[in-house]
């Protein structure tokens, strides 16, 4: 499904046309977004707002705007927005109430404290260009799901196969042990982490010598490992001064059990369902997953006059 958002006069077949206000069309509904999408989570795959942006006020009710037309796409619905550029006078007429340009986007996906002010939304800029005096941009819902697995080997692998069989869609991003490393992970729906080197007690991040270990976990996974890698701690142990060690090395992040820590860039958050190579089950639920890797920004924009 389509949503043609803030429509006016102008309804686009094949859309679902919306507007506060009644422009006397057939099948438009009419409803201010201030009050909320009157639709579903996961409705569409597409929305479409020419020119309709710039009508909501900055701050808390922009927040707002965002966070139901995050609620009402699916995962991966792409948001096509085009409002005047804030380089050109039309961008400041008296009924305009925020204003637009490349970098507001860059600071609408970037923002760490929108879900501290209890905001939801995570979007990916797939393009953005600047036509005349327009600003167009499209964005990419991102409704992030992880599976992540620790102490993963060869031995036990058969059991990751077997969720692949069960779900075409499967991904993974695997916590493996520098001494298990191996060519069973080259695979392209299996994300290699750096699970340490071995399991031992103390573990190893507790250890005065904790950087050796580290190290040598990571040279074992080295070829394994996708340029934005990550770090589990084995036991989920950490001390104060695990982190700059990890950032020394070039580690994007840590895995914690339910969250991602990121150290370079902007990691969009998601849900982390985590699990062990040994659990006699895996509780994977539905839906697809997506790499962490695949949970930092990437920006891709162009100028046109």
């Amino acid at each position: 499904m389509k949503l043609n958002l803030g429509c006016g006069s102008s309804s686009i077949e094949g859309f679902i046309n919306l507007d506060k206000d009644d422009y006397g069309q057939e099948g438009q509904i009419i409803r201010n977004i201030l009050r909320g999408l009157p639709f579903n989570d996961n409705t569409f795959d597409e929305i479409y707002a020419a020119h309709f942006m710039e009508h909501i006020p900055s701050g808390e009710d922009l927040y707002f705007v965002l966070s139901e037309i995050w609620r009402v796409c699916k995962n991966g619905a792409k948001v096509r927005i085009i409002t005047p550029h804030s380089s050109c006078q039309l961008a400041y007429f008296p009924d305009h109430l925020s204003f637009w340009n490349e970098e507001v986007l860059y600071a609408i996906v970037d923002d760490p404290f929108q879900r501290q002010k209890g905001h939801k939304y995570n979007f990916k800029i797939l393009n953005w260009e600047r036509v005349l005096y327009e600003l167009r941009a499209t964005l990419e819902v991102m409704k992030m799901r992880y599976f992540t697995c620790d102490d993963v080997t060869k031995k036990e692998f058969w059991k990751i196969e077997q969720l692949k069989e069960k779900y075409p869609n499967f991904k993974v991003t695997c916590f493996v042990m520098g001494k298990d490393a191996g060519d069973y992970l080259k695979k392209d729906w299996v994300e290699v982490g750096c699970h340490g080197w071995e399991h031992s007690y103390p573990p190893e991040c507790e250890r005065e010598n904790q950087k050796e270990y580290i190290v040598k976990g990571l040279e074992a996974l080295r070829s394994y490992l996708p340029e934005k890698f990550g770090f589990r701690p084995p036991g989920f142990q950490l001390l104060a001064s695990s982190y700059p060690i990890l950032q020394e090395l070039g580690f994007h992040y840590i895995a914690h059990q339910n969250r991602v820590q990121s150290f370079n860039g902007i990691f969009k958050q998601g849900e982390v369902i985590n699990s062990h190579i040994y659990d006699k089950e895996f509780k994977v639920g539905d839906g697809d997953f997506s790499f962490i890797s695949s949970g930092f920004n990437k920006h891709n924009h162009s100028y046109k006059v």
